[in-house]
């Protein structure tokens, strides 16, 4: 379902994003591939690498300090961006 995997359609369309890919997450690939396939559509993506990162660090923001810089990246992303989300 594109809906819930873009990667299966074309993701055009969507609104920017910003991909967090964490580099030790078996889903990485498939982060970089969003960024490109997003781009390849006309979209925008802003694509940053979260070094030694795994999948869910994000949760762990009170803990480590590269969620919690990622997760301040986001919120100014979107906010940059009202009009988006």
């Amino acid at each position: 379902e594109p809906r819930a995997y873009p990667l299966l359609g074309t993701p055009g369309g969507l609104p920017p994003a910003l991909v967090l890919a964490a580099e030790l997450d078996l889903l990485f690939d498939d982060s970089i591939r969003l960024h490109h396939a997003l781009q390849a559509a006309g979209g925008q993506s802003v694509l940053r690498v979260c070094r030694g990162m795994n999948h869910g660090f994000l949760n762990q923001a009170n803990e480590l300090a590269a969620a919690a810089r990622a997760l301040r990246e986001a919120g100014a992303f979107a906010r940059a961006r009202p009009s988006c989300f």
